[in-house]
């Protein structure tokens, strides 16, 4: 027979009973709950570490992405920037006596070499003014206004591609006077080259920006030196970047207006009949 002893539960006390049972349930069930915690916890962690670890990614990638667009944007801009300098360059150090004569011999070339700009002009403090723009077939349309002295005259020369003269016109109705533009106005109060905002060109009906350049002649009357890209332009280099799948390039200035967008159409608006340019941040 079994000499094992036998235990009868009945006489085994409450506390001694409830005791064995959380030995036998309630210590498992203890381990498993922490295991599930730990678990939670390093998930709560990894999840944590791999959203921060793709924030700082985003960021970089954002930030390279930003540079980079910054770059192509400051090589478009350059030339026009550069050809603005090299005009005024160009009559500062040689001490030529007639600003437009130089404008007009540099001008033709600065237009083949430097396809984003759409025109090179001059003006004065005495209202005279003098701008190269592109003509038809590769030609050249050049309009002169002679303030002072003597009285008011506005001329147009256009040239063929190999600069031959093709006509001459006068238009007694042109009122333009260089003084009273933004890019006039604002050279003069800069050391270095002034960027306008979008505005309506005069000549052409046509938006765009200017970046103009001033220079205090030996005759003591302020000349500025200025050079127009289009509108058109701006937003046809905007659209060629490439950004992702679906990213667009923007130019925006320090107030919040669009300087310049790969859609022009949907960055200009009209008040009071003027053309406005659209403003995205507050």
């Amino acid at each position: 027979m079994s000499t094992d002893d036998v235990v009868d539960i009945a006489r085994i006390p409450a506390n001694q009973h409830h005791r064995q049972v959380w030995l036998r349930v309630g210590i498992p069930i203890v381990g498993v709950a922490l295991v599930l915690a730990a678990v939670l916890a390093i998930a709560l962690y990894s999840e944590r570490a791999n959203r921060s670890g793709v924030l700082q990614l985003s960021d970089s990638l954002l930030t390279t992405l930003e540079q980079r667009i910054s770059q192509q944007v400051t090589a478009y801009l350059e030339p026009a920037t550069r050809a603005a300098r090299l005009a005024r360059d160009l009559v500062a150090q040689r001490r030529i006596a007639d600003p437009g004569a130089a404008l007009a011999a540099y001008a033709a070339s600065a237009l083949r070499q430097i396809p984003q700009i759409d025109a090179l002009y001059i003006g004065d403090g005495a209202g005279n003014f003098m701008m190269v723009q592109r003509g038809a077939n590769g030609g050249t349309a050049t309009k002169i206004v002679q303030n002072a002295p003597g009285p008011r005259l506005v001329e147009w020369a256009h040239h063929d591609a190999e600069g031959h003269l093709l006509r001459r016109e006068q238009d007694p109705t042109d009122n333009y006077d260089p003084r009273t533009r933004e890019w006039f106005q604002g050279a003069l109060k800069s050391d270095d080259v002034f960027w306008t905002g979008v505005y309506v060109f005069f000549t052409q009906r046509t938006p765009g920006v200017t970046g103009a350049i001033r220079y205090h002649g030996d005759d003591g009357i302020d000349h500025v030196f200025g050079v127009d890209i289009t509108l058109q332009a701006l937003s046809d280099f905007l659209a060629s970047l490439k950004i992702g799948r679906t990213g667009r390039a923007v130019i925006i200035d320090a107030t919040g207006h669009l300087i310049a967008a790969p859609d022009s159409s949907r960055m200009l608006r009209e008040v009071n009949g003027e053309l406005m340019t659209v403003r995205v941040m507050s």
